[in-house]
């Protein structure tokens, strides 16, 4: 009887960053999936700016944009993405000091 052990994680298809189209949630390869979730590295892929060697991606958990080289490996994801309506403090009074 032939043992195999299991890895932690599966087999992912990596690519590069030019190959995935604006809308895609990604992680860098260089993030473990369990890492990425634990600290909010997943990434929404932007439009390509033409002219620009950089892909711009935005952070889905801060909103963050960064632009990276288009060469960089990332792993493509299924996400599902829930727009909440920011709820804006109410206007404040300012307070005007007379004599």
């Amino acid at each position: 009887m032939e043992i195999k052990q299991l890895e932690d994680e599966p087999t992912e298809l990596v690519v590069k960053i030019k190959n995935t189209k604006p809308g895609d949630c990604i992680r860098f390869k260089s993030a473990s999936f369990g890492y990425a979730v634990k600290y909010g590295l997943f990434w929404l892929r932007l439009a390509h700016t033409p002219g620009n060697p950089a892909v711009s991606v935005a952070n889905l958990k801060s909103g963050h944009e960064i632009h990276v080289g288009d060469d960089t490996l990332v792993v493509v994801h299924e996400c599902l993405l829930e727009l909440v309506r920011s709820v804006s403090r109410p206007p404040q009074k300012k307070k005007v000091k007379t004599n």
